[in-house]
């Protein structure tokens, strides 16, 4: 049943990207991630936060 689990709270997501709540929530306020509301509770898609993710990568030239 491991597939039951898509969506991540706004706890799970600080606690893997490493970030404060506080700076979340600005995130999901101003738009720069991506989110949607289930009931009134901020949720995450892990495909979604995995592009999100790829879009953010910095390579530097060489």
């Amino acid at each position: 049943m491991e597939s039951l689990k898509k969506y991540l709270t706004i706890k799970e997501v600080s606690e893997l990207l490493s970030i404060p709540v506080g700076t979340l929530y600005n995130y999901v306020s101003s738009g720069k991630i991506p989110y949607f509301k289930i009931g009134g509770h901020v949720r995450f898609s892990i495909p979604m936060l995995e592009k999100w993710l790829q879009s953010k990568q910095h390579i530097p030239e060489i």
